[in-house]
Formats: structure tokens, C-alpha cells, sequence
């Protein structure tokens, strides 16, 4: 077991979820979601899963394991926690020195 590294949660942040509609689904219904072959072009291969496919040429579909993704946006929050946390104690660093400033 390893913790999941900022560098490749970030990699995430490069790929532009998209909106969609199934070619056959009859009701057109619209998607959310992701382009598998944008998640493997960025190096997340560990979010899709390649599925046996006849109907495509080489044979396999790339299929996004969407459940996976839960795990990188969890390191993405934590990441912009940290930096919440810092640039509020730059703030008040920086009202401190304005206040001093005005009172002199």
C-alpha cells in the first residue's frame, strides 16, 4: 500500500470532464463524465479498464473505472486544503502589517 502522489492526482486536473450521449441509446439520454482515451493520453491508466470489445478494430474498449477517481479527487481536496490553510495565514500576516502600518 502507497499513499497516491500529488503528481499524479494533479494529472487528473489536466483532463476536461465532457458531456455526451450514448450512440445507442434511444432515449438520447445526455452523460457526464470523462473520455477514457483522454485519461490513458494523461498517464491515468490506472482509471480505465481496457473491455473486450469485437465491435471496435484492435478489439478493446477503454472504459473509464469511475469509482477510482474518488481516490484522486480526495488527494486534490487535501492538496487545496493545505493551500487554503497557507494563503489564510498570509492574509492575516498581511492585515496585521496593514493595521500596524495605519495605526503608526
Amino acid at each position: 500500500i502507497e499513499p497516491v502522489e500529488d503528481e499524479v492526482a494533479n494529472q487528473l486536473l489536466n483532463v476536461s470532464p465532457v458531456t455526451y450521449n450514448w450512440k445507442k441509446d434511444p432515449n438520447g439520454r445526455r452523460e457526464l463524465g470523462f473520455i477514457a482515451q483522454d485519461l490513458a493520453d494523461s498517464g491515468l491508466l490506472d482509471l480505465i479498464t481496457f473491455v473486450p470489445n469485437e465491435e471496435v478494430d484492435d478489439g478493446v474498449s477503454l472504459v473509464v473505472a469511475y469509482d477510482r477517481i474518488t481516490a484522486l479527487n480526495t488527494s486534490i481536496i487535501k492538496q487545496q486544503q493545505i493551500q487554503i490553510q497557507e494563503l489564510k495565514s498570509s492574509v492575516a500576516r498581511l492585515e496585521e502589517l496593514i493595521n500596524r502600518l495605519t495605526q503608526a
